[in-house]
This record gives C-alpha cells, structure tokens and sequence, in this order.
C-alpha cells in the first residue's frame, strides 16, 4: 500500500483551520461569560450591602 498523503495536506490545513477557529471561539465566548459573571457578582454585591443598610437603618 502506497498512500500519497500529499494531495490531502489542503484538506487537513483546512480542517486544523476550523479546529483553530472553533477553539478560538471558545475560548472568547468564555472570556465574555466570565466577564458577564464577574458584572452579575459585583451587582449581588452591592444589592446585599443595600439590603444589609436599609436593615440596619430600620433596626
């Protein structure tokens, strides 16, 4: 068996391309959840301190 791996190096450079750019992807879409996260943990924050000032307001 003689295989020539030569006429299918464009397909795998193009496959390593998408796999390339699917991780890439990823790895964005997890940068951008985190930094939503992060937003959503600083706003509970500030919600509990309120809620913890206004209690102690009416205390």
């Amino acid at each position: 068996m003689d295989f020539d791996f030569g006429k299918y190096t464009e397909y795998m450079v193009l496959g390593y391309a998408a796999m390339a750019l699917i991780l890439a992807l990823m790895i964005a879409s997890m940068a951008v959840r985190f930094r939503v996260l992060r937003r959503q943990q600083e706003e509970i924050r500030r919600l509990e301190a309120e809620i913890a000032e206004e209690r102690r307001r009416s205390s």
